[in-house]
């Protein structure tokens, strides 16, 4: 444990400063990749945590997330009250890219709500969901850092699988079993809550409105590391709708614009290959975020004039924008790669070609898509393409190691995301399946 109680530095015979300090908390925290700030006056623990976070931001990546509630010091990273958080993480099944918000001028922070009821949860003592998530912090080198209540039943859980204690006082209780990193004092979240942030985070474009999507939230190749920390999918991959009046649901449930008395079920049903999952081309680059399918289109026409694009497709989204509003999105994507260095070449490639505006683009994680036909014979696959594209959908075809083809259309970061293009499918007469994108797009 590292002390922080004292106010001279040992030895020097000078006054240790709270900058100072700080540097010393940073250092702590490195090869650590989850730590849990604890007390009782909250407000200062936040400020203390957004200290850290804004030092350790400095050289990795870095999400904040809010387990006592109220703790406007981190709501003031990213602006606004609360909403959904992470509350509604454990509770609903909402995955993080979900709930997170950027934080302005500090490429590669995020801020993490607490959502209803946090301190109250019982989802949140979630063993298992925290050792994944824990266990991706650490895969990706990133740190997740958390603000709890010294006595709040989540530190232990949080502390068996590896998060380490900062506390913010003496005297504070540590759990069996659980490591302590940092004993700090009252002065040093304090003093250290000011330093500003290192780099910059590039404006969204005119009507794209890129702010607001969770693309853009996670896109860029130094964004990929977030899509990846969320949950691995449970394996339950195919879309089948069924309407049952008055039923309680058990499943998400997605209202039909058309009938608002329907409410329509999707269960999934289908385990993922997982042998599909290694070989995944989940690397893809997203031109711009549009709240219309006719710009999202014709981004991608306008580029397609000047450089061939593979693999070109859009992806209707949904996302959350406060506690009850849904906003649909449509990201015009191109191409399938392995690796995202061979995407940011692409990428590069088409800057040069004109194809795309300098500045523009990003390398997006998209291992999944909308499976409309396998196996196919390439003159086959290019007719469902046209099929599809008359019904409006950007269709796209992967050749297989066999020579065979497979279409999809859209790319999509997890499958929760696949749900509402699965579902205007549907409505066209198609069977989605949502599947690992998998084969080359030339």
């Amino acid at each position: 444990m590292i002390g922080f109680g004292g106010s001279r530095s040992r030895g020097s015979g000078q006054a240790t400063s709270g900058n100072d300090r700080l540097e010393a908390l940073i250092r702590a925290t490195r090869g650590v990749s989850a730590v849990v700030v604890v007390g009782r006056d909250m407000q200062l623990a936040a400020r203390l945590a957004v200290a850290l976070a804004r030092g350790a931001n400095q050289d990795r990546r870095v999400a904040i997330g809010d387990l006592a509630g109220d703790l406007e010091p981190i709501y003031a990273l990213a602006g606004g009250d609360d909403a959904d958080g992470l509350a509604e993480c454990f509770r609903d099944g909402l995955g993080l890219s979900d709930v997170a918000r950027p934080v302005g001028g500090a490429s590669g922070l995020f801020v993490l709500p607490a959502g209803a009821k946090v301190d109250r949860e019982p989802a949140l003592l979630d063993e298992a969901r925290w050792g994944r998530l824990i266990r991706g912090f650490a895969d990706a080198g990133g740190l997740l850092i958390l603000v709890a209540r010294a006595e709040a039943p989540v530190v232990p859980v949080l502390g068996g699988h590896g998060a380490r204690l900062i506390h913010t006082e003496t005297g504070l209780p540590t759990p069996a079993g659980v490591r302590m990193l940092i004993e700090a004092s009252s002065g040093d979240g304090a003093e250290a809550a000011t330093l500003p942030a290192r780099g910059t985070k590039p404006g969204a474009k005119g009507a794209i409105l890129a702010a607001a999507s969770v693309a853009i939230l996670l896109g860029g190749a130094a964004g990929i590391w977030w899509t990846m920390l969320r949950n691995a999918p449970d394996g339950t991959v195919q879309l089948a709708g069924a309407t049952e009046a008055g039923a309680e649901p058990e499943a998400p449930i997605l209202r039909d614009s058309a009938n608002a008395a329907t409410n329509t079920r999707f269960e999934l049903v289908e385990r993922l290959p997982s042998r599909d999952s290694s070989r995944a081309v989940a690397y893809a680059i997203e031109l711009m975020a549009a709240n219309t399918q006719a710009m999202a289109n014709s981004t991608l026409d306008d580029a397609a004039e000047s450089h061939v694009l593979p693999a070109a497709t859009v992806a209707t989204v949904a996302t959350r924008s406060g506690t009850a509003q849904i906003a649909e999105w449509h990201k015009a994507i191109v191409g399938a790669w392995l690796t995202p260095l061979a995407a940011d070449s692409a990428l590069d490639a088409f800057r040069a070609s004109g194809a795309v505006e300098r500045g523009d683009g990003a390398v997006v994680w998209v291992p999944y898509a909308l499976l409309l036909a396998d196996s196919t014979a390439p003159a086959r696959a290019a007719a469902v393409i046209e099929v599809w594209k008359a019904k409006g959908v950007r269709a796209y075809a992967l050749r297989q190691d066999d020579g065979m083809m497979r279409v999809y259309a859209g790319a999509f970061a997890s499958l929760a995301q696949a749900i509402p293009m699965a579902v205007a499918v549907q409505r066209m007469g198609g069977t989605p399946i949502v599947a690992y994108r998998t084969g080359r797009a030339n």
